[in-house]
C-alpha cells in the first residue's frame, strides 16, 4: 500500500470517527432522521464528547510512546486531558479513577479494576475510543493484547476489554483494503465469521452470530437495535 494511501485512510478514520461521535451526540437530541440532518447541515460546528476526547488521548500517547500502549501512561494522558476539558460529557467512571488516583497515588489500572464492586467497567467507552489503535496497528498480529492493554486503564471488564480488540480487529482488517475493489457488503459473512473467531468471550460470539444472522435476514435497523441493544454497555 503506498504511504500516501495509508496515511490518508488514518486521517480519515480519525475524522470519521469523530463526525460519528459528534453526530451521535445530537442524535439524543434530534430522534427524527430528517431533523438531524436538518439540525447537522444548518450548524457551522459541532462538538465531540468524551469519546473522541479519549481517542485523542489514545493517538497522542502512542505517539508520545514509540508505538507502544503503556497503560500507566495512557492513564496520565486521560487524566491530563480530562483535566484540560472536563466539559466533554464524560461518565461517571473515568472521573472517578483520576480522583482516586490524584488522592491515593496508586496507579490507573488499579483503580479502574476495583470499579462495579471489583467487577470493572464493561460500559462501551474503551471501544468507543479505540480507532487510532486499530489503524495504528493494523498490521499487528498482537492487537487483541494491544487493544487490553489500552482498555484495561478505564475498563478492565472482560467484556469491555473483548469489545474494544473486536473493534480494533475490524479497523485493522478494513484498513489494507482497496476500497474501489473491495466492497464491504459483499464481504459482511466472512467479515463478521473472523471477527466470532476472533473473540475471546462467549457473550461476543452470541451477539457476533446475532449480527450475522440480523445482517443475511435483512432486518430492519428498529429490530437490530432491539436485539443487540443500544444502550452504554460494551
Amino acid at each position: 500500500m503506498e504511504k500516501s494511501d495509508l496515511q490518508s485512510k488514518f486521517v480519515g478514520a480519525l475524522i470519521g470517527s469523530a463526525l460519528g461521535d459528534s453526530i451521535g451526540e445530537l442524535a439524543f437530541r434530534f430522534h427524527e432522521r430528517n431533523d438531524l440532518i436538518s439540525e447537522v447541515s444548518n450548524r457551522t460546528s459541532i462538538t465531540y464528547t468524551d469519546d473522541t476526547a479519549m481517542a485523542i488521548g489514545l493517538a497522542e500517547s502512542i505517539l508520545e510512546n514509540e508505538g507502544e500502549i503503556i497503560p500507566e501512561k495512557l492513564g496520565q494522558t486521560f487524566h491530563r486531558n480530562f483535566n484540560r476539558e472536563p466539559y466533554r460529557g464524560y461518565g461517571s467512571g473515568p472521573p472517578s479513577i483520576f480522583r482516586t488516583v490524584e488522592n491515593t497515588g496508586e496507579n490507573y489500572v488499579e483503580v479502574a479494576q476495583r470499579l462495579f464492586e471489583g467487577e470493572g467497567s464493561y460500559g462501551n467507552g474503551a471501544s468507543m475510543r479505540i480507532t487510532p489503535l486499530g489503524v495504528f496497528f493494523y498490521d499487528s498480529k498482537e492487537i487483541y493484547e494491544i487493544a487490553r492493554k489500552s482498555a484495561i486503564v478505564t475498563h478492565s471488564h472482560e467484556y469491555g476489554i473483548d469489545a474494544a480488540a473486536i473493534l480494533a480487529k475490524l479497523i485493522a482488517t478494513l484498513i489494507p483494503k482497496n476500497p474501489s475493489i473491495y466492497s464491504i457488503q459483499k464481504h459482511l459473512t466472512a467479515l463478521t465469521d473472523d471477527l466470532i473467531e476472533f473473540a475471546k468471550t462467549d457473550e461476543y460470539e452470541k451477539s457476533l452470530q446475532e449480527v450475522k444472522d440480523l445482517l443475511n435476514s435483512n432486518a430492519h435497523i428498529k429490530d437490530a437495535e432491539r436485539k443487540l441493544g443500544s444502550n452504554v454497555l460494551a
